[in-house]
């Protein structure tokens, strides 16, 4: 796996900037630049930043599935929003969403 390429891949498909990229991941723009003009692997952490800014875990990452382009437009929608959302909404749209789900069943 090619993980440069792969984070390139990732930031086209998901409509990041370099800029955005690196805010949302916590890193500098010039790591982020540095990396892709070298071909560098990103260190452990940086890379984890990376996953994170793109709101998936490191094991997502290294999966063999891609991330988007096995979703819809409306899926692919969703996730960009929830990547944009704080650690504390996230919590709570997951809780809300479980309790639709819950929800759903019972009416079943």
């Amino acid at each position: 796996m090619d993980i440069v390429n792969k984070i390139k891949r990732m930031q086209r498909e998901s409509g990041l900037s370099s800029a955005q990229l690196a805010y949302k991941a916590g890193i500098s723009p010039t790591t982020l630049q540095r990396m892709y003009s070298r071909g560098s692997i990103p260190r452990l952490g940086t890379l984890f930043k990376i996953c994170s800014g793109f709101g998936i875990t490191m094991e997502h990452f290294f999966s063999e599935d891609d991330f988007l382009p096995h979703t819809d437009m409306s899926q692919a929608e969703l996730l960009k929003f929830f990547s944009e959302l704080c650690e504390e909404q996230r919590h709570t749209l997951l809780v809300f969403l479980e309790s639709i789900k819950s929800k759903n069943h019972l009416a079943l």
